[in-house]
């Protein structure tokens, strides 16, 4: 009977401390997850209060770069617009890159298509253009579209296409229509 009672007084002992062991272990991982939630809730503000404090200090310096910008650079973007009726300077350009790079260049200007207008800004339109390009290779391409893309001008390529008649393939001569958007000023 005694051996009964010690071996009855262990079980009970054992069985409380597993219900002990279950409740402290699911104290713990209530905490925990309050824990979690605390901590997030302290990093968000300090985030927040980080963004407060330096937004002066961002201001500054957009001022600051501003500031280092060129004043003129309003008339020089506006320069890059030809007028919707003189496109001569972009038709010029385009001929003298591909003098410089020893191609033949075709250009043809639509009609010019007319935008709407937002009040306070410009008064922009624009041309569609197509642009061929014959006796030339694929290196020499590469060097004449980083010329053009440097020009003066809005001008937008949209479509590019490489052809070849060679039996080489893209390594000998290829035919190159680029088509795009040129885009004008009005006159005030």
């Amino acid at each position: 009977m005694a051996r009964k009672k010690i071996l009855i007084k262990i079980a009970l002992n054992i069985l409380i401390m597993v219900v002990v062991s279950a409740l402290v272990w699911s104290a713990v991982i209530f905490f925990q997850k309050k824990i979690i939630a605390i901590s997030q809730k302290i990093r968000e503000k300090k985030i927040i209060s980080y963004n407060l404090n330096n937004r002066d200090l961002k201001g500054a310096e957009t001022k600051k770069e501003l500031a280092r910008l060129d004043q003129n650079w309003l008339n020089k973007v506006e320069s890059a617009f030809p007028y919707i009726d003189d496109t001569a300077p972009f038709i010029d350009s385009v001929d003298s890159l591909g003098r410089k790079y020893g191609l033949e260049s075709s250009l043809e200007l639509g009609a010019p298509e007319i935008l709407p207008k937002v009040d306070g800004q410009l008064l922009i339109d624009r041309f569609g253009y197509k642009l061929t390009l014959t006796n030339t290779n694929l290196n020499t391409l590469v060097n004449y579209l980083k010329e053009f893309e440097k020009m003066q001008f809005f001008a937008g390529l949209e479509t590019l296409s490489v052809n070849s008649a060679d039996a080489g393939g893209l390594n000998g001569e290829v035919t190159v229509n680029l088509s795009g958007n040129l885009y004008v000023k009005e006159r005030d």
